[in-house]
This record gives C-alpha cells, structure tokens and sequence, in this order.
C-alpha cells in the first residue's frame, strides 16, 4: 500500500511538473508572439509616417515593404530586405525603360508580359528566399507599366516614387524588426561550425524545377497579356488594372509549392481587406478633421493584418515541444 502511495505522488509529481513546464513555454512563445507583433506593427507605422513626411503619392508601399520584408530572425529580414530593394530597382528600371522607348502600347504590353514570364518561371529556379527577387522584379515591371497602357506619361514618376517608398519601408525594417530578431538557427549552426554547415545551392535547376517554372511563367505571361490585351483593343481602363491583378496573383501564386492550398486563404484575405478599406474610406476618413488624425487612424487597420499571424494556436505550441 505505501508502495502504491508513494508511486501516485511520484505519478502527481511528474504530472504538475510537466503542466508547469507547457505553461512556461506557452508563456515564453506568448512573449515572443507579443514582441514580433508589436515590432512589426511599429515598423509599419513608422514607415506610413516617413513616406508622408517625405510627401510620396503612394507612401502605402512602404507599411506594404515593412509586411513583406517581415521575417522572424535577423539574417533574413537583411536578405529578404536586400531582395526586396534589388528586385525593385530592377523592375523599376524596365517599366520606366518600356515607356520611354516603346510608345505603341501593344508592344509595351507583349515586353512586359515577356519580362513577367521570365520571372515568373525563374521564381521555381530559385532556391528558399532567393526566389523573393524574381518575384519582386516581375511584379513591380507589372505595377508600373500595366496601369498606365493607355496613359502612360505620369507612371514614370510613379516608379520612382514607388522605389522611394519601398527604400523606406525595408530600411524601416531592418532598423526596428532586424534589431529585435534573433539570429537564425542557420547562422548559429554556422557560427558554431562552418565546415559541416554548408550554404545551400541557390539555383536548383531538375525536371520537377523546370515543369513548374515553364507553367508557372507562361500562366503569368500569357494571363496578363489577354487582360492587357482586352484593355488596349476596347480602350477599356478597368482592364488595366484587372492585367496588374492577375500578374500579381499570378506571380505570388506560381511561386509556391501548394498554390492551391493558398488560394482560398489568399482570396479571403483580399475580400475581408477591401471590406475593410472600403469601411474605412466611407465611415471613418470622410469625417477625419486633418492629415495626421487620418495617420493616426490607420493605426488599428495595420495592427489588424499583424497581430494575429504572430500568435499561434495552442496546438501549434504543444507540437513545438514533441
């Protein structure tokens, strides 16, 4: 009978210690959700803030730069930061260069598309967050030549301006999230032995590789051109925007490995964001008394597309302790 006393409280024991042990560590990933949430909805004010100041038309690209650079440790929000500005200049470059050589519009439109398929396929060449800098030079070609088809002279300054905010927005970045992220487990592994810790190939050409990149490109290259398409024969402008849409989906889409999986979420995020726009510019800007209140106003909206990706379901955080 002691013996069977004494094994239920040892039984009890290791119980409690157990429950103590899961409850420090959802805590401890509370905390770190906590802090990513906020570093980054800070980041992303910071930079609407800076864009404004510095009087950019589009200052929203830079939050928009802040989002995507996001990473959870320090080497990659560096990277993709890199990838993010490079890829940009790029694409930048070739849109400013398509609508000052080629003033037929078709031509413009078959160039980009051309330059969007390349792209796009490359994207499946690309190995890890490498790809991030094939997927930001095919899209931003597409977001400054494709609105402006039919009247491209303005979009010239809005590529500039475009590269301007999204400069902002990764130097925000790096600055507030870079300096609260940790270095990534790969950095300390090579850190602690660079020998057995090689560097991964970057380009990772095989058969799979090469299928997915020729579907994915001529899917984003050929889609484009027939909303593009449609535009310039029916001198039709909501087709030009409805080309950008599709190039961006198009490319953000052919660079995943499960699109499908994707999608719907994709999709649902883009109906509950333009509810949520479209909320905010009939109920609550019409009656904002001045430019800094309406700044401060956006405050809630940006926090709203960040703090609940930072915080992980309570099974999320027992399968990180199994």
């Amino acid at each position: 009978m002691q013996a069977f006393d004494d094994g239920c409280a040892i039984a009890q024991e290791c119980a409690t210690r157990m429950c103590l042990r899961e409850s420090t560590v959802i805590v401890a990933t509370r905390l770190i959700d906590l802090k990513a949430a906020a570093a980054l909805t800070l980041a992303a004010f910071s930079a609407l803030i800076i864009a404004n100041a510095l009087g950019l038309s589009h200052a929203y690209w830079a939050p928009m730069s802040v989002w995507v650079v996001a990473q959870p440790y320090r080497d990659h929000v560096l990277e993709r930061g890199a990838f993010r500005l490079i890829g940009t200049i790029l694409g930048a470059g070739f849109g400013v260069l398509m609508i000052w050589a080629c003033p037929d519009p078709g031509i413009r439109l078959m160039l980009t598309c051309l330059w969007i398929a390349v792209w796009g396929g490359a994207q499946n060449l690309w190995h890890g967050r490498g790809r991030y800098l094939a997927l930001m030079t095919g899209m931003t070609a597409a977001v400054v030549v494709l609105p402006g088809l039919l009247s491209p002279t303005l979009d010239v300054v809005v590529g500039l301006e475009r590269v301007l905010a999204v400069l902002v927005g990764v130097v925000t970045a790096v600055v507030v999230i870079g300096v609260t992220t940790p270095p990534s487990p790969e950095v300390l592994a090579r850190r602690a032995d660079p020998v057995k810790t090689p560097s991964q190939p970057r380009l990772v050409v095989n058969s799979d590789s090469g299928v997915r990149a020729l579907l994915a490109g001529s899917t984003a290259g050929l889609g484009t051109f027939a909303f593009g398409l449609m535009g310039i024969l029916e001198a039709y402008r909501p087709a030009e925007l409805s080309a950008l849409g599709f190039a961006i989906f198009a490319l953000i889409l052919g660079g995943l490995q499960h699109p499908g999986k994707v999608a719907p979420f994709l999709f649902s995020g883009v109906v509950i964001g333009v509810g949520l726009a479209m909320v905010y510019r009939v109920g609550i800007l019409p009656f904002l008394p001045s430019q800094p209140i309406a700044i401060l106003s956006l405050l809630p909206f940006l926090a709203s597309g960040v703090w609940p990706a930072h915080f992980r379901p309570p099974l999320a955080l027992h399968s990180m302790q199994t």
